[in-house]
């Protein structure tokens, strides 16, 4: 047997004889009781199984009660009024509560976690339980298990920003949230701390404008700490394509909501092309989440709901709201308490039986619509080609976030055009790829106006006919191919996105130019179109503030992207050579350009 204890962020195991005489043992141990670990208690114990719950605060429910979640005074059955619900539901079904108790040890047999020691107040106890549910959402209990766990983005480990929120009373007598915490980057290099700290300030600054500070939540708000590796881990792209789940254990309907301000050139491809190159963020995708993503992959007896479940990053910036992590919760207690009554282990759950305590709470119900769509309750059918062509065909400015409901306008039926164009492509058959590309070279050609617009459609469809333009565009930003429209994500940062994957070796020298430059010349003209309206929309809706900085950090962080997909396409020693001096020279000439050299550090040592 191995005792498993983290020392120094490290799971570190010793060989035991056997584990210490328990002071209880119990059919299922859930840990953290967060808005998933508290659902999950109160479904098992509900059902009669005898359980205990473990948590390093003072209370059920992680923020929605101990924290401030923006609009929850709307909402019935808040502070306190949801924190006495949950106590007094655990405690009507014989639930124990270890509150402020954290996981000192966790004793394994083979792939079987078979106790944990637990602490409080400087006293130990050891429990055991057949079963456990770790909702920690940072992966607790699953690192002690010897389950394997990711963190963060891939190319730097970076994570959602955190937040805190405070409830005020503005000076013009309105009320609402302001939020705290949320900067350009959370791993902000050492030569950029003077930015981080001016940056920082500004939000505190910012209070000054307040009448008063009505509540200032106790919790900063993380929302992304840890991934367990589970048996199946679902993609973005199977949720937006693709095979879909048909046996889910809850669904829901989610916006892509990544938290990362000015970076994102850095994230994964599907990513880049929901945020930036088709600009859906009216828009919300359907997700069918599978039994065996809350299953911790090479551990027997461990269910891993809340944020860590199996899910990419890309699925968590959506998929990571109280209503998801309390279905994540039940689902994962539901199916204990069939694995425990039918005898059988986590992994051979009969899903027809599962199914009848799933349809209990309503987890499994029929997606609102089984694909893409704007968020709120406005529906929109996938576009035929002539009204991909037609929506494309205007300048396409700025299509507002999730959060405003709204009827939707041109802006958001540009956006689907793009998205369609890339649905095609992942799934469309071969005539209908075909014939689009057709329609879309021949509009690009006779638009020169419009033509980036559908250069941009071919390259989110990996077609080699844009290029020409894509490089027209690049080489003379500015140009009759590149006119300047408000509000917009401009096309000429697109196109350096779209020439790292589809470009050929020529693309190189201006991508080069543009790093070597800091974006400057690039993107000067850029100043010279509204940024944002803010009689309409607060300003973090716009993709830019109308700051040189901000463009030129678009700029050279798609150049960096673009010029590592183009240099394994193209070997090119000397330019790997010349990026790498640039990325090692210490010099920033816009604010957070530290941190695309830091990162382009990292990808072109491998060049």
């Amino acid at each position: 047997m191995l005792e498993v204890k983290m020392i120094a962020g490290k799971p570190v195991t010793r060989t035991v004889a056997a584990m210490p005489t328990p002071a209880g043992h119990y059919d299922l141990i859930v840990v953290g009781l967060g808005s998933a670990g508290a659902e999950a208690l109160i479904v098992a114990a509900e059902a009669g199984l005898k359980v205990l719950g473990v948590d390093v605060r003072a209370a059920m429910g992680g923020n929605w009660t101990l924290g401030a979640i923006n609009g929850a005074p709307k909402w019935p059955g808040n502070v306190p009024g949801r924190l006495a619900s949950l106590e007094r539901a655990a405690h009507k079904h014989g639930a124990e509560l270890a509150y402020e108790t954290s996981v000192a040890a966790a004793y394994r047999d083979g792939q079987r976690i078979v106790g944990l020691k637990i602490l409080r107040n400087g006293i130990f106890r050891d429990v055991t339980a057949n079963m456990f549910i770790d909702a920690t959402g940072n992966a607790t209990l699953a690192l002690l298990a010897g389950a394997k766990v990711r963190f963060g983005r891939a190319v730097d480990g970076a994570q959602f920003t955190v937040s805190r929120t405070y409830y005020v009373e503005h000076a013009d007598g309105r009320m609402g949230p302001v939020y705290s915490g949320k900067c350009r980057s959370p791993n902000v290099p050492v030569a950029e701390q003077s930015a981080f700290a001016t940056e920082l300030a500004a939000g505190r600054l910012g209070f000054r404008n307040k009448r008063r500070v009505l509540v200032a939540c106790p919790y900063i708000g993380a929302r992304e700490e840890a991934g367990v590796e589970t048996d199946v881990v679902l993609s973005f792209r199977e949720c937006l394509f693709g095979p879909r789940c048909e046996k889910p254990v809850f669904t829901a309907w989610v916006p892509y909501d990544i938290h990362r301000i000015s970076d994102r050139a850095f994230e994964t491809e599907p990513s880049v092309n929901w945020e930036i190159l088709c600009r859906m963020s009216p828009f919300a995708y359907p997700v069918s989440v599978p039994y065996e993503a809350l299953i911790a992959k090479g551990v027997e007896n461990l269910l891993v709901p809340s944020r860590h479940m199996g899910i990419d990053r890309d699925v968590l910036a959506g998929l990571r709201m109280v209503a998801e992590m309390q279905m994540s919760g039940k689902a994962a207690a539901a199916a204990v308490v069939v694995a425990l009554k039918s005898r059988v282990s986590v992994r051979d759950v009969p899903y027809d039986e599962l199914r009848k305590h799933l349809d209990r709470y309503n987890l499994a119900r029929p997606l609102r619509q089984p694909h893409v769509g704007f968020y709120s309750k406005n529906e929109i059918v996938p576009f035929a080609d002539d009204q991909i062509i037609q929506a494309l065909k205007r300048d396409i400015g700025n299509a507002v976030s999730w959060v405003f409901h709204r009827t939707p306008d041109d802006e958001d039926r540009s956006s689907y055009a793009y998205y369609s164009c890339w649905d095609v492509a992942e799934r469309g058959s071969q005539e209908r790829n075909s014939a689009l590309r057709s329609k879309l070279v021949q509009a690009m050609h006779a638009e020169k106006r419009y033509s980036a617009n559908y250069a941009t459609a071919l390259g989110i469809m990996g077609d080699p006919q844009a290029v020409d333009v894509l490089l027209e565009i690049v080489r003379n930003p500015g140009g009759e191919r590149d006119p300047l429209v408000d509000y917009a994500y401009p096309n000429r940062l697109k196109a350096i996105c779209l020439l790292g994957r589809i470009g050929p070796a020529e693309a190189v020298q201006p991508l080069m130019d543009i790093v070597a430059d800091g974006g400057e010349k690039y993107t000067a003209t850029l100043l010279k179109a509204k940024a944002c309206d803010y009689s309409k929309y607060p300003g973090w809706v716009y993709p830019f503030d109308g700051r040189a900085a901000g463009y030129r950090f678009a700029a050279v962080s798609l150049a960096v992207v673009a010029l590592d997909l183009l240099l394994k396409r193209y070997p090119d020693p000397g330019t790997a050579v010349r990026i790498r001096e640039w990325a090692h020279d210490g010099k920033t000439a816009f604010p957070d350009e530290a941190q695309i050299k830091a990162i382009a550090q990292r990808l072109f040592e491998r060049t």
